[in-house]
């Protein structure tokens, strides 16, 4: 029998876990409080005039264990943490008096929510312009987008500001 060398042994493949991605959620008082009640976030295919958009795309995206900030009236409301991977569904009934195509991407989150909304104003204008990717304009405010990606570095900074919204992680 022949003797193995180091050199002729299989590599091991060790893997670090993932880490989750980090997103910005965008929603009007109604899409808020529906989604929340019905533990889920919910883009349909096309928009209201028939078209695309990339931030429906990014509904894909989302993994589970990702963790999604609810923006909504001006301030962060909830944390939620992604469930499940996106499935293609029709719209949910809550949602059925929104605009927009019936069929779309459906994801289940467990939303958290914050004991104190942060409100846009506490969050510092460099961090918002420095850290956050492509969810403030040159203005800091927030785009008129769904769903966008937040950089890890946004969201430490900003988990290190408000505690409260640390401890919901």
């Amino acid at each position: 029998m022949s003797e193995v060398t180091e050199q002729q042994k299989p590599n091991r493949v060790v893997t670090q876990p993932e880490e989750p991605g980090y997103w910005w959620v965008n929603q009007n008082r109604e899409t808020y409080q529906a989604e929340k009640a019905g533990y889920y976030l919910f883009a349909p295919h096309l928009d209201k005039l028939g078209k695309e958009r990339i931030q429906y795309k990014n509904m894909a995206e989302l993994k589970p264990d990702d963790i999604c900030l609810h923006y909504s009236e001006g301030a962060i409301k909830a944390v939620s943490h992604v469930i499940e991977m996106v499935k293609q569904g029709k719209r949910p009934v809550l949602l059925t008096s929104l605009p927009g195509e019936e069929l779309g991407q459906v994801v289940r989150s467990s939303y958290i929510e914050l004991d104190s909304p942060i409100q846009l104003r506490e969050i510092s204008l460099e961090l918002r312009l420095t850290y956050s990717g492509e969810t403030f304009n040159r203005k800091g405010n927030p785009n008129v987008r769904y769903l966008t990606q937040l950089r890890a570095e946004f969201t430490t900074k900003l988990c290190e500001q408000f505690p409260d919204l640390a401890s919901k992680f």
